[in-house]
């Protein structure tokens, strides 16, 4: 009996403009790593002229908090390299809004259980936050290496990509 293989074929979208953004992990590896950064710009390297990148200010304190507290990176030297990155790529950086965001990111995350089963809000509802503040920004496209950023991004409408880089597939409930 031959093995089946199945090929998710994702539709070709035209867009006037491409508006693309990062959950925190993904923003880590562009921050910290040259190879993550020439990988974005060859993914989008055909309609460069109407891309453009961006980052919710959510995700940029919460890889300040990796950076210093979980990777030891001087605080002065994290602050710089996060500058560095949005600079290289030119980056704008969105204004987050705790008032919309954090109740949107919450039903967000009832939509995501009730289309897939049981997830852990608690865990997970910085993920919806973020994907609820992007949604409200008009960004179309978010990179996330976890599964559930991908598919809390499809349920807002959004394209959830998997990043370029990725070695490993986090699985979340």
């Amino acid at each position: 009996m031959k093995a089946m293989i199945n090929i998710e074929v994702k539709k070709l979208e035209f867009r006037d403009e491409n508006k693309v953004s990062f959950d925190t992990m993904v923003f880590i590896d562009l921050t910290l790593t040259e190879e993550a950064k020439v990988k974005l710009l060859e993914d989008w390297q055909a309609t460069l002229k109407k891309t453009k990148f961006y980052v919710s200010t959510k995700v940029i304190n919460e890889t300040f908090g990796v950076m210093t507290a979980k990777l030891k990176i001087d605080w002065a030297d994290a602050k710089n390299k996060i500058k560095k990155v949005k600079e290289a790529l030119s980056i704008e950086e969105l204004g987050y809004d705790k008032t919309i965001d954090n109740k949107q990111g919450f039903l967000l995350l009832e939509k995501y259980r009730e289309k897939y089963g049981d997830v852990d809000i608690d865990k997970h509802i910085n993920d919806g936050r973020i994907v609820a503040h992007l949604k409200r920004e008009g960004i179309n496209v978010i990179y996330s290496k976890e599964e559930l950023v991908r598919k809390l991004a499809e349920l807002a409408g959004l394209e959830g990509r998997d990043f370029i880089l990725s070695k490993f597939r986090q699985k979340s409930r």
